[in-house]
């Protein structure tokens, strides 16, 4: 059950947004981002399986341009923190944060938004307001 939701969740986070933004406007040319910090379980497996499923079809649709997943190696907030800021600096959009913790990706986070991204974080989830 708890990853039935987890894939229910994901879906709604990539697919639900995507499709509630595009009635205010074109979303096709917008690049989504999952930062996830860890993958050693059936949980995350089914949660990665799921998003990248869901990606695959809101690329094939049109909804979004790309929505890529990446998982850290060493599950460390610091090897996280690093990835959203590659993420800033390829261009992504919209990041769904999966976080290594609630508070050590806070810098990152705002500096995300700083960028004009948007920034969905759950499960695992960060303190920062933006």
């Amino acid at each position: 059950m708890k990853t039935f939701l987890t894939g229910a969740a994901t879906l709604a986070l990539l697919a639900g947004a995507a499709h509630a933004e595009s009635h205010l406007a074109d979303t096709s040319d917008k690049r989504i981002a999952l930062s996830n910090n860890y993958a050693g379980n059936s949980w995350r497996q089914a949660m990665l399986q799921t998003f990248e499923e869901t990606a695959e079809a809101a690329v094939a649709d049109g909804v979004v341009a790309a929505a890529d997943a990446f998982t850290t190696s060493e599950n460390q907030a610091t090897e996280q923190a690093a990835q959203i800021q590659n993420m800033i600096l390829q261009g992504y959009d919209a990041i769904v944060l999966n976080a290594a913790s609630p508070t050590a990706l806070n810098g990152a986070v705002a500096e995300a938004c700083g960028a004009g991204l948007i920034v969905v974080s759950f499960d695992g989830i960060v303190t920062e307001p933006c």
